[in-house]
């Protein structure tokens, strides 16, 4: 099997990337996403944040129905949030939000970026 350009840079990118469609389900969404999350691929796909992460989704959706609303990106935000995997950990992630367009020009869902920076911000606060 072939890949494409996409899937290379799904499956290589150093942060996570995610798309999702209008109702904000997952459609599209990388190992390293999933690893944030603390949740495999498969598992995502046809979900909400809402139903696999809760807590965070109450600051996430809001936002990104705001972009859905306004075609507007939202770039570089900080999000603390509890993530599953290793028992509920606290991660920050720099987070951003933009308009997925189909060929039309309308937007068809929106995609996500995160880079997980959690380390880096808890050896701020112990300086």
């Amino acid at each position: 099997m072939q890949c494409s350009e996409l899937d290379l840079l799904y499956q290589t990118a150093p942060v996570g990337l995610c798309l999702k469609d209008r109702d904000l389900r997952y459609v599209r969404i990388n190992e390293r996403m999933a690893r944030i999350n603390g949740i495999p691929v498969a598992d995502h796909v046809g979900k909400t944040l809402r139903d696999i992460l809760p807590d965070l989704a109450k600051t996430v959706e809001p936002l990104q129905k705001k972009v859905l609303e306004t075609g507007q990106p939202i770039l570089g935000m900080e999000i603390w949030g509890k993530v599953l995997g290793a028992e509920g950990r606290e991660m920050c992630g720099l987070v951003s939000y933009f308009p997925f367009r189909g060929e039309d020009g309308s937007i068809q869902g929106v995609s996500v970026v995160v880079q997980d920076i959690t380390e880096r911000k808890q050896m701020e606060k112990a300086v």
